[in-house]
């Protein structure tokens, strides 16, 4: 799980630097910026892949 917030924490990361270090073009902090959102959507806000299937799908039938 701390995984997850590592790479929100990346994210945000990228999305400051620019304004820290003072990108010298514009396309770099669009990039940063974009790269930093999806990075923040794909830890946070969308779920583990195990969370989407229960427990009792993920079992092994017997036989």
């Amino acid at each position: 799980m701390w995984a997850y917030w590592t790479v929100a924490l990346i994210g945000v990361w990228l999305q400051i630097a620019p304004l820290v270090f003072w990108a010298p073009e514009a396309a770099c902090y669009v990039s940063n910026t974009m790269v930093g959102v999806l990075a923040i959507l794909f830890s946070v806000i969308l779920p583990p892949l195990g969370a989407a299937v229960p427990k009792d799908l993920r079992a092994i039938p017997p036989g």
